[in-house]
């Protein structure tokens, strides 16, 4: 085919293809070069990021950890407390129960008898069927019921207290 294009139309045109050639893998050589560049800046501050989000990410694990060590210490404090307390309340309610049962305590009742008799009798006739060496006091039944109501109560109220005291340590 170069057989048809004159000689003196040959050369140049083949330098000029040449050229061609030449610079357009030059200039993409270079292209390559500068992206590769920007390739590689680029992946460098990504892994600078990542890193710096690693760092991150670490140091709130951390501290979520020291807060759930120190929320856990701060519970099992109070549960230690407030079951030392109940254990107390429960021993003192025992005792003083032991005590009314064997006669050493003696359970009082404020308790007061109205002047008037609710079943019209008169003051004499009212007064002559009653006893009047008893004193005042409570069955072995409703005794019973006191110091369980009593220790019903005192569980409820340590419990509470234990509750709120859960709140203002997990609050704080």
């Amino acid at each position: 085919m170069l057989g048809l294009i004159p000689a003196a139309i040959r050369w140049p045109a083949l330098a000029l293809i040449a050229g061609i050639a030449i610079g357009t893998t030059t200039g993409a050589t270079l292209n390559g070069w500068r992206w590769e560049v920007k390739l590689s800046k680029a992946q460098s501050e990504h892994a600078a990021h990542a890193s710096a989000l690693a760092t991150a990410a670490t140091q709130a694990s951390e501290r979520v950890r020291i807060q759930e060590r120190q929320t856990a210490q701060i519970v099992a404090d109070l549960d230690q407390t407030h079951t030392r307390a109940l254990h107390d309340a429960k021993n003192e309610i025992d005792t003083a129960r032991a005590a009314v049962a064997a006669g050493e305590r003696r359970l009082r009742i404020n308790a007061s008898c109205p002047a008037d008799n609710p079943a019209g009798l008169s003051g004499a006739a009212s007064t002559s069927g009653l006893d009047n060496d008893a004193s005042p006091g409570l069955d072995a039944v409703a005794e019973r019921h006191y110091f369980d109501l009593r220790e019903r109560v005192t569980l409820m109220e340590r419990q509470l207290g234990a509750c709120q005291d859960y709140v203002r340590g997990i609050l704080q």
